[in-house]
């Protein structure tokens, strides 16, 4: 955005031109299992006392290496929470996304937390459409790789009781 600003001619072409971003509830049993659940038996020894601290500095920031496997993604629709124009957005866009949006929960299993990911487009001249490059757990790993917060949410039944 910052070099667009500077560089980018009025009529020039933006690489890429819209972004999408996305956002959807996971379970993520082993990672949760071994980060955390892990310390209430360690080598046979109740080290519970130490869960409370292990799930806060486990938590505290999202896991940006976590390679989402499809099955552990639990709608299938996953909430659009931007729509970007790279040709008109702005770094104050960017500073804070806010988003109303809602799930349909489709698999059982614990929310563990949030996947998200983002799709981009790239036109052309005259608005010519030319590729798109997709970043989400249905394909490939990327250079980008997701990012997912764990946590544990109760969800009353309704994803079950994973």
């Amino acid at each position: 955005v910052l070099a667009r600003d500077t560089w980018l001619a009025d009529d020039g072409i933006m690489w890429p031109s819209t972004a999408q971003l996305f956002l959807a509830p996971v379970t993520a049993p082993h990672e949760h299992d071994t980060k955390i659940g892990c310390w209430k038996n360690l080598y046979g020894l109740d080290m519970s006392r130490v869960l409370p601290t292990a799930k806060s500095m486990f938590l505290a920031r999202p896991k940006y290496d976590y390679d989402l496997p499809a099955k552990d993604v639990l709608s299938d629709a996953p909430a659009v929470i931007a729509n970007l124009d790279m040709h008109r957005v702005t770094v104050r866009d960017l500073e804070v996304i806010s988003s109303t949006f809602t799930f349909h929960i489709t698999k059982d299993g614990v929310i563990h937390g949030f996947g998200s990911w983002f799709d981009v487009s790239f036109t052309g001249i005259e608005g010519m459409f030319l590729c798109c490059r997709e970043t989400s757990y249905r394909f490939l790993p990327t250079v980008w790789p997701m990012i997912t917060t764990i946590d544990t949410i109760a969800c009353g039944g309704v994803c079950g009781d994973g």
